[in-house]
């Protein structure tokens, strides 16, 4: 079952945005060991230090041992020095930083980028709705907004969701499918981080149940997108390189 119409690497809206969000202040560092979920160790201008990870996911394939890392300084006050926005190597660079994929979405959502999507005139973050809070509200169509980061790249080349079991995501569906039942306007996107990923799908062989509920909510009403984002290490921006990719369910 494949959901959406992509239009990967080609000029115009959909396929070529230029920047969506600037990123200042990046420096380059080398990753080399996970410590735990949120810490790993780098080499920095020739030190050993520590940088936060802003990603619970696995992370396979994107963090090993001497990859390039694109970092933010963080206040003396931080008990990391570092945080990991980016990796890779070449131009185009994966975004790691989760809370980039959202800031992404809500920008480009308001400025109109996204062709499935109803015009937005205002977005509320973190909406309490019955028992579980979501990513966004957007306004005036009310619709309730969850977003997911896909950083896992399959054989096939597409993004893919997730790297690692995930008891929230089940949730957050579980939630949206409920909501969706009862009228309201719902949308679970996934914004595939990797560059260059030409289809988004669900990662059977890490969480087969994530598949299942993603074709109940499409049943149930649910809205399922997805949208892809890289960084540009030479201009330090995060660009929208398909905003409707193909969602293989």
């Amino acid at each position: 079952m494949a959901l959406g119409k992509g239009n990967s690497g080609s000029s115009g809206r959909e396929g070529n945005v230029s920047c969506v969000l600037k990123v200042e202040g990046l420096v380059e560092c080398t990753f080399l060991k996970r410590r735990n979920r949120f810490v790993v160790e780098v080499l920095w201008e020739n030190e050993l230090t520590t940088a936060h990870l802003p990603n619970t996911g696995r992370l396979k394939g994107i963090l090993f041992e001497g990859q390039r890392l694109l970092c933010k300084r963080q206040a003396s006050t931080r008990k990391h020095p570092l945080r990991i926005i980016a990796a890779g190597r070449g131009r185009l660079l994966s975004v790691i930083d989760t809370s980039l994929h959202e800031e992404v979405f809500r920008l480009a959502a308001l400025s109109g980028i996204f062709p499935w999507l109803e015009e937005v005139e205002e977005i509320r973050r973190n909406p309490r709705i019955g028992d579980s809070t979501y990513d966004f509200l957007l306004l005036p169509s009310q619709r309730v907004v969850e977003i997911k980061s896909a950083l896992y790249k399959t054989k096939e080349e597409c993004g893919a969701y997730p790297d690692a079991p995930s008891l929230r995501g089940r949730r957050h569906l579980e939630g949206l499918i409920k909501l969706a039942s009862k009228g309201v306007k719902t949308l679970i996107i996934f914004s595939v981080g990797v560059p260059r990923m030409k289809c988004f799908s669900p990662l059977d062989e890490i969480d087969p149940m994530i598949r299942k509920l993603l074709r109940e909510a499409d049943a149930k009403g649910v809205m399922v997108r997805a949208f892809g984002i890289h960084l540009k290490s030479n201009e330090g921006c995060i660009a929208v390189y398909d905003s409707n990719l193909p969602v293989i369910l």
